[in-house]
């Protein structure tokens, strides 16, 4: 194991001001001419397939502000967090992962390799004991283990003298290596293991017990748990667990002995006050990594003595329920290491499976192929409708050659380095184009989004964003065009646009096009003024400025007449008798709303001119003068101050007078015209005549 213990060349001062790792507070004295670099990075992890093993670098690191990085190969997905690494296999094998550890100015502080064995979750009935400290005499652990075989279908029994059927083991709180060898009873627990020193003979026969696949010891906590900096020496405690392997091994020496490696304390510093057995968390840290890293270079080389890296899984962050003893989840993490390892140690044999095609997706011009790796494979074939179309070490392909609303069959071979072959099970798949977006507009109704036609879709599905959000599914349709009639005025959005049929869905062009929308003004009135007309309409959202366009016929050209900032517009440039037709865009800058198509029309009619108003014996004569286009015209009378009250119309362009017969002697009347031409009709004098009927 590259395991190297030195003096790192930086201040270590330096060290904790820049560190990203430790969250405790370290004292001066802590960091003393003793506190020296180690690492305990297990030689071999054991890992489940498609199950993530995650490596805490504070766990496995002496000094803070270290930095370490791990090397996954291609057939493995590496997730790199802050705190933490995590490393997933789709597929059985063992992988070299190289590591490298830097300083906080990234000088080289050391490097290795640490091998990845990966398993299916095959495990097999088996009979087990389980040797620690009260982080097995908790018996959470224990019952973890039991848990996961039971879930698994299989039957794990477990040997031991403490706990209660069938959650035994042979757990002592406070106990250490020394103790396990050297003591008969410390008053509360009794050490079965003991006939004048570690006997594992001796045990099973006592207990009846015969037959064993493996064995679990959890020890070193309270080895180390009085040691200093400076009086660090794991020696002694190395010779006991030597005791302890070497009196296993008598009984049986192809037994696994799977030792977990100690797990450091917790990170949170009340936790770690609240303990008053232990030195400081940073001292007490350092002491577990070096003692961890003894521990597996002084065991590397003895046979069938393996590691669970149970330091690696742990959160020292939130799994403690006090400095030093995990809560209920860190203990299952813990357990869940052990199975992973049992899994990995007893199933030795890597099953190789078939490639499996994991997805099949349309691009924009292709269909993409991915599958998950066959072990020990040097290449793939990749077979479409019986064909290989291409070689690849890859684990994913980009099939161009492919046409709308066709489908292809795709097998994908493994070709292994031993020479065999491992064909995946056949995927169809059908290929429509991504619809080519033309544009995105602003329309009377709403935002008017079009695009290319697609062979064979049956059906588009329309999307919308807005900025760096996510794409919305906002509609259907069988035509290459739709209208969002949801848009806000004001607001600038992304629409794409993807082709489905029964069998297939396309792909779309991420970039999509854009607009800003601002919805189309509401005409709200056209009105006939003394020389003018008057157009009003709504405010828009959005909009900085309104364009007035007019047109003199229904099928004629829309022509601008105007800009304003207003919400209504005089035309004084109008004929009586002609047909005008007026419709306005709202604009910010660039960009435009749409507009009413047909607008909104009015015939202008001039307003009548009163020439005189005359009392005559049979009435009041009203004259007026003739208006261009008028056909009829509407006469107005009022007492007073009071309202226009319409009193006659008058049919006819030519007549331009009217007695008034109602009139009565003596009574003061005003009276005033309006031109009409069918709906239409002008203004008129607000004013009016006024005179006093003589008769």
């Amino acid at each position: 194991m590259n395991l190297l213990k030195r003096f790192v060349s930086v201040c270590l001062v330096f060290v904790f001001v820049f560190s990203v790792f430790s969250t405790s507070v370290i004292t001066a004295s802590a960091l003393s001419e003793n506190a020296r670099y180690y690492e305990s990075i297990p030689e071999t992890v054991y890992a489940t397939v498609n199950q993530p093993f995650k490596i805490y670098y504070n766990n496995i690191l002496s000094l803070p502000g270290l930095k370490i990085v791990f090397d996954a190969s291609s057939e493995l997905d590496r997730k790199c967090f802050e705190d933490h690494v995590e490393i997933t296999s789709k597929i059985p094998g063992d992988f070299v992962i190289p590591w490298r550890v830097y300083d906080n100015e990234y000088v080289l502080v050391d490097s290795g390799e640490m091998l990845f064995v990966v398993r299916d979750m095959k495990l097999k009935n088996a009979i087990g004991l389980v040797i620690g400290d009260s982080t097995i005499n908790s018996g959470v652990v224990t019952q973890t283990l039991l848990d996961v075989y039971e879930k698994n279908n299989k039957k794990l029994t477990l040997l031991g003298t403490n706990g209660t059927y069938p959650n035994f083991h042979e757990g002592r709180s406070g106990w250490t290596s020394s103790m396990y060898c050297n003591e008969e009873s410390d008053g509360i627990y009794h050490n079965y293991f003991y006939n004048g020193d570690f006997n594992f003979t001796y045990y099973m026969t006592s207990q009846g017990y015969e037959e064993i696949d493996f064995i679990i010891i959890q020890l070193g906590i309270n080895d180390i748990k009085t040691m200093t900096l400076e009086n660090y020496s794991s020696r002694k405690v190395l010779s006991h667990f030597k005791e302890m392997i070497l009196s296993i091994r008598e009984y049986d020496s192809e037994l696994p002995i799977i030792l977990g490696v100690t797990i450091p304390p917790s990170e949170d510093v009340e936790k770690y006050n609240d303990s008053s057995t232990i030195s400081s968390e940073f001292e007490y840290r350092n002491n577990i990594i070096h003692f961890a890293s003894d521990l597996m270079e002084y065991f590397n080389e003895y046979e069938n003595v393996y590691f669970s890296p149970i330091n690696c899984v742990i959160n020292s962050k939130t799994q403690f329920k006090d400095a030093i003893h995990p809560n209920q989840d860190g203990y299952k993490t813990i357990a869940n290491e052990y199975v992973k390892s049992i899994n990995g140690i007893l199933n030795k044999k890597i099953q190789i499976k078939a490639p499996v095609i994991s997805e099949t997706k349309v691009k924009r011009g292709y269909i993409s192929i991915s599958w998950d790796a066959t072990y020990g494979a040097e290449s793939y074939d990749i077979i479409k409708n019986g064909k290989v179309i291409a070689t690849t070490t890859k684990l994913s392909y980009k099939d161009s050659d492919v046409s709308s609303g066709a489908s292809y069959k795709y097998k994908i071979r493994a070709i292994c380095e031993n020479g065999n072959v491992y064909t995946s099970k056949a995927i169809t798949q059908c290929y429509l184009e991504a619809p080519v977006l033309k544009n995105a507009t602003a329309t009377q109704n709403g935002v008017s989004v079009k695009w290319n036609e697609v062979n064979s879709a049956e059906e588009y599905v329309v999307y919308r964003k807005v900025s760096d959000s996510s794409w919305a599914k906002i509609g259907k349709t069988t035509d290459i065009t739709f209208i969002d009639k949801t848009a806000k005025s004001g607001t600038k959005y992304f629409y794409t646009v993807t082709a489905n049929s029964s069998v297939a869905k396309s792909s779309y062009d991420n970039c999509g096009v854009s607009v800003y929308y601002i919805a189309t003004p509401k005409l709200s009135s056209i009105t006939n003024k003394n020389g003018s007309v008057v157009v009003k309409w709504s405010s828009v959202k959005g909009a900085k400025g309104y364009n007035v366009y007019r047109k003199t016929s229904k099928n004629g050209e829309w022509k601008k007449v105007t800009s304003t900032t207003n919400t209504k517009y005089t035309d004084k440039n109008v004929k009586s008798g002609s047909n005008y037709y007026y419709t306005v865009r709202a604009n910010n800058g660039k960009n435009t709303s749409g507009y009413v198509k047909n607008g909104i029309a009015t015939k202008y009619l001039s307003t009548p001119k009163l020439t005189k108003v005359i009392s005559k014996e049979k009435g009041v004569s009203v004259a007026y003068g003739k208006v261009t286009g008028a056909t009829s015209y509407v006469v107005y009378r009022k007492t007073g101050n009071g309202n226009w009250n319409k009193i006659a119309t008058v049919k006819g362009n030519n007549k331009i007078t009217y007695l008034d017969k109602t009139a009565k002697k003596g009574v003061k009347y005003t009276y005033t015209v309006r031109a009409v031409n069918g709906k239409y009709m002008s203004s008129y004098n607000s004013k009016g005549i006024t005179i006093k009927d003589k008769y």
